[in-house]
């Protein structure tokens, strides 16, 4: 009984003082800017245009993270500067946050639309229509070891998801996510994997919407990286390390 009335008393010393902590959490860091933007989340889920809701959220991740105020000493005491820079750094936490979700939304919404391709010709379309979209035509392609990153399969997928959600706050959000056209997610494309760099890779790296490849790394010992690299040097493509 001992054991339960003191944690009833802590439960109940929590529940009142928790309010005032929350509260003193919230004026001084501004807690609540670290959690994800639900309304832009929302839209990238069910908008006609999910790629270009989800440029919308790259862009204020990126404003968040080169946000800049003028600090004034007449004005602004040393308190009010610091205040303000962990404020900044809540709301980035947040953006960032909103950016990861509305990364994997969008990975659902266009596996969506390619999941019944049974051939790279219409898978190619897809890909290139859904770029398009958005009405920009300076897309990053990430050359990215997936088969044979030194995790496997899921480890290469993860480290491609990560190097697209920075490259996508550096560049509005327009990066070609490959892993919803990834052979393992699309049930009705079989035995063609051997022509996949031809008839897939090839053209959407040598399209107009293409005009970066990023080497992510670990290319080097990747063969499919390897080729991918060749295929930006022979379409003038610019490339990043």
């Amino acid at each position: 009984m001992g054991i339960v009335n003191f944690f009833s008393m802590l439960l109940l010393v929590f529940a009142i003082f928790s309010p005032v902590i929350i509260i003193g959490l919230e004026c001084e860091f501004g807690i609540s800017a670290m959690l994800p933007r639900f309304i832009p989340l929302l839209r990238i889920l069910f908008s006609k245009n999910p790629y270009q809701r989800f440029r919308e959220i790259a862009t204020k991740c990126y404003d968040s993270r080169n946000y800049y105020f003028g600090y004034d000493s007449k004005i602004h005491n040393k308190d009010w500067y610091d205040k303000e820079i962990r404020r900044g750094e809540s709301r980035l936490i947040g953006r960032r946050l909103t950016l990861k979700i509305a990364n994997r939304i969008l990975e659902f919404r266009i596996w969506l639309i390619v999941r019944e391709c049974s051939n790279y010709g219409q898978l190619l379309e897809k890909a290139i229509e859904v770029m398009q979209s958005t009405g920009k035509a300076d897309f990053v392609f990430i050359s990215s070891p997936l088969y044979a990153h030194p995790r496997g399969l899921s480890g290469g997928v993860k480290e491609l998801r990560r190097s697209i959600v920075d490259l996508a706050e550096n560049n509005q959000g327009a990066v070609f996510n490959q892993i919803p056209f990834l052979d393992i997610y699309l049930p009705k494309i079989k035995g063609e994997t051997k022509n996949k760099f031809e008839t897939f890779y090839e053209p959407i790296i040598a399209s107009s919407v293409i005009s970066e490849v990023a080497m992510n790394s670990g290319w080097e010992k990747s063969l499919g990286c390897k080729t991918e690299f060749d295929l930006a040097h022979k379409y003038a493509k610019r490339i990043r390390h």
